[in-house]
């Protein structure tokens, strides 16, 4: 990963906290309850520690990913442990307990465009998403999934808590050095 300055590594932070803090707003208002989104983390996450990172969600984690394309490429990531999945996923449809991998694709889909939407808004470029596909999985078959092409990744890892429910997961945007580079070009001809 480049080395970047302290100013830009705050900078990221700040967008994804922008980010974050929209994407929670929205789906606060879905779910009726307080999100509290902890402060964004920049991490470098190599393929070889990844799947402990991702064992701390447990051993059955749903997965809700896009590709992202536009002014900068890369991927937004959902991970709950499957029972907080499953919680969130009841709450937000009214309590109903048969509830299909849809709501938690959708509730993904709303917190992914919320917070796409403000960093795109916020540096005044262009990024879409694909359709989300939602998966549970086992960490290592997730880590597969995430390094297909690269080794290391860097990614702004987002913690998610809904208040007095004891739910928790990730949002991470991830991105590589090529993709980070252009976020910087972009963050420096903007501040």
């Amino acid at each position: 990963m480049k080395n970047l300055t302290n100013d830009e590594k705050d900078i990221l932070i700040e967008i994804a906290n922008i980010g974050a803090g929209n994407a929670s707003k929205a789906l606060g208002e879905l779910s009726g309850h307080y999100i509290a989104p902890d402060q964004p983390e920049l991490i470098l996450l190599d393929k070889k520690i990844a799947d402990s990172v991702f064992l701390m969600l447990g051993t059955k984690i749903v997965y809700g990913g896009v590709e992202i394309s536009g002014s900068v490429t890369g991927k937004a990531v959902f991970l709950f442990p499957e029972k907080d999945a499953t919680d969130l996923s009841n709450i937000v449809a009214g309590g109903n307990k048969h509830v299909s991998e849809a709501t938690f694709k959708e509730i993904f889909n709303i917190f992914t465009g919320n917070y796409l939407s403000a960093l795109a808004n916020f540096l005044d470029i262009k990024i879409l998403h694909s359709f989300p596909i939602t998966i549970e999985a086992k960490p290592k078959e997730i880590t597969k999934a995430l390094f297909s092409k690269n080794d290391e990744l860097i990614c702004i890892r987002t913690v998610i808590n809904l208040e007095k429910l004891n739910l928790s997961g990730f949002f991470i945007l991830m991105i590589d050095d090529k993709n980070l580079e252009k976020l910087l070009e972009f963050i420096h001809k903007k501040y």
